[in-house]
């Protein structure tokens, strides 16, 4: 089990406990190989034809930050490209590019 799945786990067991519910929704905030691994897909996307928000959308399932809240019934994504541009570097084959330096995430309960 990894340490953000064990987070996870855990918050939403002491937040149940607490308040007799799981949260409807777990906001965050991608920093690090997440928001490389994100910009990665979601230019990908783009270059296939993929609308920016589906791109969005997709992009977020493939990052470890999206399988893991999946994993415990948060799959409805809100993704928000914010901020002043930054210099990013997404390795080969994309390089360093200039993009929103934040990408914000709401994860809404699917299981509902």
């Amino acid at each position: 089990m990894s340490l953000t799945d064990l987070t996870l786990k855990e918050g939403l067991s002491l937040f149940e406990r607490r308040f007799g519910h799981k949260p409807d929704v777990l906001p965050g905030h991608l920093v690090h190989e997440n928001r490389r691994h994100f910009y990665q897909r979601y230019l990908e996307l783009l270059s296939e034809g993929i609308d920016e928000p589906a791109a969005r959308n997709q992009a977020i399932r493939a990052t470890a930050f999206g399988t893991h809240r999946m994993a415990h019934g948060y799959g409805d994504f809100q993704v928000e490209l914010t901020g002043p541009p930054q210099m990013i570097d997404l390795g080969p084959p994309y390089g360093l590019r200039e993009l929103p330096g934040s990408v914000d995430v709401v994860a809404r309960r699917s299981d509902k």
